[in-house]
């Protein structure tokens, strides 16, 4: 069995689960999600819309990545449908590869559709009051390649978490954290190693520890560059491509490190 053999049958185990009704069904609700904040933002409508769909599309994708990396390879652990692909004289890589491929694949369409929905509904379907300045919607591209990296490496990471933990739903819980943290955490790591206000004592005892912390974990809010569509900032493209290459780089590192866990793993 080759690689494209276990990608497509994963993409035909996710059609038989009913993922479209739940890739959809996020799609609706980043719609909805924008016509709400366009109809009760009484200044800028079009921007206040715009960045909360770009908000939706990045929660929901968590969830959709999550979610469907969950049903199509931890459930095969969990109700041990893994050990009747492995007595089949394959190459475990192939079997994750395929299953990572086409759970990525499924986010990309995710955001494909949600981003030119948001696209279009930027065009023509949001009020906009003259005068005001209004998003500058030709860079939405940029905001899409940066929320699609940052889904790919958390699915890498929930990936990582399946081969390893050996409880249901503990792969899913953590690589939930995972996210937040990285959204999250290295604004406060910034503060606390970085700002004259921050408590000596408190950098004192943790500079080490942040230090590491900042290493081990990646800073995923550099992947968002809804700026340049709500207020036309400009990203240089070493800053983008630099940016790209430590996430997807990162990505690949956590792939290759499931790939030999995975491969070291004894199934009962």
């Amino acid at each position: 069995m080759s690689l494209v053999v276990f990608y497509i049958q994963t993409l035909k185990m996710a059609l038989r689960s009913k993922v479209w009704p739940l890739v959809l069904f996020c799609v609706f609700c980043v719609a909805v999600s924008m016509f709400v904040a366009n109809a009760f933002s009484p200044r800028q409508p079009s921007i206040v819309s715009i960045d909360i769909g770009i908000s939706a599309t990045r929660v929901l994708g968590l969830f959709v990545g999550l979610t469907i990396a969950q049903l199509m390879f931890a459930a095969d652990i969990d109700r041990k449908l893994i050990n009747s692909v492995l007595v089949l004289p394959v190459h475990r890589i192939l079997l994750l590869v395929g299953r990572w491929l086409a759970v990525v694949s499924f986010v990309l369409v995710f955001q494909m559709i949600s981003y030119g929905c948001m696209y279009l509904m930027a065009k023509w379907g949001l009020q906009k009051y003259p005068g005001l300045s209004q998003p500058v919607i030709q860079h939405l591209p940029l905001v899409f390649i940066g929320s699609f990296i940052e889904q790919l490496l958390i699915v890498s990471v929930m990936f990582l978490f399946i081969v390893i933990s050996k409880t249901p739903f503990l792969a899913f819980v953590l690589s939930f954290i995972f996210a937040i943290s990285a959204r999250s955490i290295h604004a406060a790591i910034n503060y606390i190693l970085f700002d004259p206000d921050a408590a000596s004592q408190l950098k004192q005892s943790l500079t080490s520890p942040l230090l590491w912390l900042k290493w081990i974990i990646p800073d995923l809010s550099r992947l968002d560059w809804r700026d340049s569509v709500l207020y036309g900032v400009d990203y240089s493209v070493s800053q983008v491509l630099s940016n790209i290459t430590a996430n997807m780089s990162y990505a690949g590192l956590i792939l290759m490190m499931a790939i030999l866990l995975l491969n070291r793993r004894k199934f009962e």
